[in-house]
């Protein structure tokens, strides 16, 4: 998902209805978020951005070819 640039950034939240998120099991409608029924909050300004940790091995290749490259956690930030 793109995250909104400008005026066409929203943020919202929706907590859960338990407040207990349980690990391995199936969404239920009625208590877990979704997109949906959240709250939209007021804003001025949005610094919200993604990014992504990578990892690059540090070998040298007589071919000049990275030896190992690779995706990490994603992050919002801001």
């Amino acid at each position: 998902m793109a995250l909104g640039e400008g005026v066409s950034a929203r943020v919202a939240y929706k907590p859960y209805a338990t407040g207990v998120i349980t690990p391995n099991t199936q969404a239920v409608s009625t208590s877990d978020p979704a997109a949906t029924g959240g709250q939209i909050l007021r804003r001025v300004s949005c610094s919200l951005s993604l990014s992504k940790d990578t990892y690059q091995s540090a070998e040298i290749r007589g071919d000049r070819q990275v030896a190992d490259f690779r995706h990490g956690v994603k992050r919002v930030q801001g």
